[in-house]
């Protein structure tokens, strides 16, 4: 996700606003809540500071299944997701997540390798 974040800072002059969007998998901790949260609201900060209109929002169950209601819910017209591995092909065809996501989003889909 940090590799699709800094993409979208190089698009600053074309994206209006933007929803950060973090899921869940398992229960955390309070302390790990507090470090999410910080962490989020620095990554909000620096979007702010580039002139891009930011809200972060946390979302809790399957990942791919959130993504898709946070699209509907904040009435998006991207999704841009980023890749864990350094070749974006073998991640979209071996991730059931970003496969999913692009599969199901009512949405364009851009992932970020």
């Amino acid at each position: 996700s940090e590799k699709a974040f800094d993409f979208l800072l190089k698009l600053k002059g074309i994206i209006g606003e933007l929803e950060i969007v973090h899921i869940i998998r398992k229960k955390l901790t309070a302390r790990d809540m507090r470090k999410l949260n910080k962490k989020l609201s620095d990554t909000r900060t620096t979007c702010l500071n580039n002139k891009i209109d930011a809200e972060y929002h946390i979302y809790a169950g399957e990942i791919s299944e959130e993504i898709i209601a946070a699209a509907r819910d904040y009435k998006a017209t991207c999704i841009i997701m980023g890749t864990r591995r350094k070749n974006a092909m073998s991640e979209f065809f071996s991730s059931k997540t970003a496969y999913h996501v692009v599969r199901k989003a009512h949405v364009p889909t851009l992932i970020v390798p």
